[in-house]
């Protein structure tokens, strides 16, 4: 994961189901949140989708999957969109694989998600 440094999934309601980073991260859930909630007005307010937005020294993706989960990607600032993009379109389908089932009577209870770390290494070591 050269150019990414951290990782969120989060479902269609705002809840921030899996953050993944590299370094001590201050709150994943409350950061995910976050950038959903950015999103979801930015998408508002200009009627499409943001790819990214530029903060300091870093960026951030966003890809909205078909059926509304947010993955969000923390990049380098030079790191293309498109190919951080990519990523997280693996990062959806190894998340869509693994949990399917749980996803269509998930409780509540993100620790559901914990053990999703091992499949985001074995994804981005397979790149």
């Amino acid at each position: 994961m050269r150019y990414i440094d951290e990782i969120w999934i989060i479902d269609p309601d705002g809840i921030t189901l899996f953050n993944y980073s590299q370094k001590k991260s201050e709150d994943g859930a409350l950061i995910g949140g976050f950038f959903s909630g950015i999103y979801k007005f930015l998408k508002e307010i200009r009627n499409e989708a943001i790819n990214s937005i530029n903060l300091g020294n870093s960026k951030f993706v966003f890809y909205q999957s078909p059926e509304g989960f947010l993955f969000i990607a923390q990049a380098k600032i030079m790191s293309i969109d498109e190919e951080i993009i990519r990523r997280l379109k693996l990062v959806e389908s190894e998340f869509f694989e693994k949990y399917q089932d749980i996803l269509h009577t998930w409780d509540g209870n993100i620790n559901r998600f914990f053990h999703f770390s091992k499949n985001i290494n074995k994804v981005f070591s397979s790149i």
